[in-house]
């Protein structure tokens, strides 16, 4: 396989003690308690755009279709050493202040733009940890590589559904041409997962496809009625208050 290539994989991921932390199989999620709001099934990606891990994606480019394979991936391939200086300190006072939060042990917030846990609320200090929640960690993954993608419409799709995976990606209208028009849903105007994620999936499309512009079709209309109900409504409340407000001006 090369660089480039679209790949269908399934996988499940795991670390120390069997504990499984990511799979393409939803029966296995359920068995392991994992979140089951999410999309399961055949993950494609893109090998040599960073979608996975680099030592999973590095095993990819030697895998045959069809077989079943195993690659034990080490923090520094993975997510990444332990680094001490990714835990921080604050005042408790000053933290609840500026952040309008109570602190909690296991709480995970986000700060200055990163995300991270409470680990300890002690003696007027909070101490949040910035590492991955998977830093240090040994990695081991069971995988086969179940297609290589060749049609262009599948590849964007696949790519929608990669960065998006709270809707579906027959829903976006596609043209092809010398160019790519995708017309979008109108729920998905007001879904964060895509306002956040269509930069990337417009960059890997130039970037690893033979087309040198994409269009976004997305219309709106002045009709408010039914709004609440083509939003998302897994979005937390406040953004769909400031959504709401950002329409009624």
């Amino acid at each position: 396989m090369e660089e480039g290539d679209f790949v269908k994989i399934n996988y499940t991921g795991k670390i120390e003690d069997n504990i499984v932390f990511d799979t393409t199989s939803e029966e296995v999620a359920e068995e392991n308690n994992l979140d089951l709001d999410v999309s399961y099934g055949a993950k494609t990606i893109i090998l040599g755009a960073g979608h996975m891990v680099d030592g999973l994606e590095q095993a990819l480019f030697d895998a045959e279709i069809g077989e079943e394979n195993k690659v034990e991936v080490p923090p520094e391939l993975g997510f990444g050493e332990r680094k001490d200086e990714l835990v921080r300190s604050f005042p408790k006072r000053e933290f609840e202040k500026k952040y309008q939060q109570n602190p909690q042990k296991g709480m995970q917030v986000e700060i200055e733009g990163r995300k991270g846990v409470v680990i300890s609320v002690v003696g007027g200090k909070v101490r949040v940890d910035f590492n991955h929640p998977l830093a240090g960690e040994t990695l081991n993954y069971e995988y086969t590589v179940e297609e290589i993608i060749e049609e262009d419409e599948e590849k964007i799709k696949a790519l929608i559904s990669l960065f998006v995976d709270n809707l579906t990606a027959d829903e976006f209208d596609l043209t092809l041409d010398e160019e790519v028009e995708i017309k979008v849903p109108r729920h998905a105007n007001y879904n964060m997962m895509w306002i956040y994620s269509k930069p990337r999936i417009v960059e890997n499309i130039i970037e690893y496809m033979d087309y040198d512009k994409v269009r976004l079709i997305e219309e709106y209309t002045d009709e408010q009625e039914n709004l609440e109900n083509i939003m998302d409504t897994e979005e937390p409340t406040e953004i769909k208050e400031e959504i709401k407000e950002e329409q009624q001006k």
